[in-house]
């Protein structure tokens, strides 16, 4: 976090002679309630843009799966499941509708590229983030491959945790949906009565991941055929999705909390209005740094854990708290640390300046330009170094800079990260 000043890091003063340690107070209780927020979704939907292709072969008839899926070789692989043992949801043939869908079970084919498994975990971290799942000792196991033919009348089997998974440690599933191009067969979730739905079809990898303690429907496709691999998703200290809401809202409360200690010190006159900067986890892709004029930082680009902290206002209803109206938008703020090395009187000196921060770019967060002038104003200004509590987010992936004169070197390192901005305006 950090607070606006006009030119310089305030030195422990307002520029009234009000000491700064209560507004230092005030940004280290919001970083701290800030960190406890994060990405509490039941189902988590993630396109996969660099897509790893599994190379499966599957024991029997098919051998060697294409994708993506074609009709004739999805033909294939029922009759191999009507023939054999390879679905774990119902052996006996006679139960299969006339155009199933199927499950084998992960003993009934080999995954042969050895990358895959890498790429899984990849995926995994990814859906830990979306759910809101620590990643501590993060695992993924394979299930089983699902196979939905078009128009198949065959309903979501029941989930469980993989025969000898284990089930203390079992969180979620994951579904790593192949290339098999197909339309309809979304995927819905009902919740206090909202029904909530995703698409799945198309042609391109995609992955979905839900709790282990919510119950998705698995529509079958209106055309084509959906292949997927299923997953199961350990981690140390799994928690429930209604445990996981509950710790997300004393999580939201103790933001509104810290806001409503801020607008009392403000109101009392022991600070004046100020500008907080959370540093967030999401990186500026260099392209938008270097040439802003070509894209734009926005929302869309956030991870989920960033989201869930802009989003928390909203959920809260905390637009306006106890008189002051909030504004949030996405910042870029640039760290500038210098050194400078000489020689004096024989001797290798290191002269180095306290860090600097600078606010280059300031966006509203809907990606439009509704930020208000009381922000726009603050573009390009020198923020407190001092009342940045959360530095961890400039201390890596810093860009160095030397320049050389007779015996001097001169250093400058440079990092640009994203940040939410908060200011909270006075009404009355």
């Amino acid at each position: 976090m950090g607070r606006h000043t006009g030119d310089r890091a305030s030195t422990g003063t307002d520029t009234d002679g009000r000491p700064v340690n209560k507004t230092v107070e005030v940004a280290q209780d919001l970083a701290a309630a800030f960190e406890r927020i994060k990405s509490v979704k039941g189902v988590y939907q993630q396109e996969i843009t660099r897509g790893e292709a599994p190379d499966i072969y599957l024991y029997g008839t098919v051998e060697a799966i294409s994708l993506p899926l074609v009709n004739k070789q999805a033909k294939e692989m029922v009759d191999t499941a009507l023939v054999g043992s390879y679905n774990v949801n119902d052996e006996d043939a006679e139960n299969f509708s006339k155009e199933p869908a199927c499950v084998f079970n992960a003993g009934s084919f080999d995954i042969r590229n050895p990358r895959w498994e890498g790429y899984v975990q990849e995926l995994a971290g990814l859906a830990a983030e979306g759910l809101g799942l620590e990643t501590c000792e993060l695992k993924a196991e394979l299930d089983a491959m699902w196979l939905w033919t078009e128009g198949c009348d065959w309903p979501t089997p029941s989930l469980r945790v993989r025969k000898h998974g284990c089930r203390q440690t079992w969180a979620a599933k994951m579904l790593v949906i192949l290339p098999s191009t197909h339309e309809g067969g979304e995927v819905t979730f009902t919740r206090n009565g909202n029904l909530d739905t995703w698409s799945t079809d198309g042609h391109r990898q995609s992955m979905i991941c839900w709790h282990k303690d919510i119950k998705l429907e698995f529509k079958p496709p209106e055309k084509g055929n959906r292949l997927g691999l299923l997953y199961d998703l350990h981690v140390r200290r799994p928690l429930k999705y209604s445990q996981q809401r509950a710790t997300h809202h004393s999580a939201v409360q103790a933001v509104q909390d810290a806001i409503e200690k801020y607008t009392v010190l403000v109101r009392n006159e022991c600070i004046q209005e100020t500008a907080f900067f959370l540093p967030l986890s999401t990186r500026i892709p260099k392209h938008t740094s270097q040439r802003p004029e070509q894209s734009s930082i926005g929302k869309h680009m956030l991870l989920p854990s960033d989201l869930a902290k802009v989003e928390c206002f909203s959920e809260k209803g905390m637009d306006e708290v106890r008189g002051f109206e909030t504004h949030i938008a996405l910042a870029e703020v640039t760290a500038r640390d210098k050194m400078t090395i000489y020689r004096a009187w024989g001797t290798k000196m290191v002269e180095h300046l306290d860090t600097e921060y600078l606010l280059q770019k300031v966006v509203d967060t809907q990606e439009g330009d509704n930020i208000g002038e009381q922000l726009r104003r603050l573009e390009g200004t020198k923020l407190d170094a001092e009342l940045i509590p959360v530095v961890d987010a400039f201390n890596s992936d810093l860009t160095r800079m030397v320049t050389h004169q007779g015996d001097t070197e001169e250093h400058v390192f440079l990092k640009t990260t994203l940040c939410l901005l908060i200011h909270f305006e006075q009404l009355d």
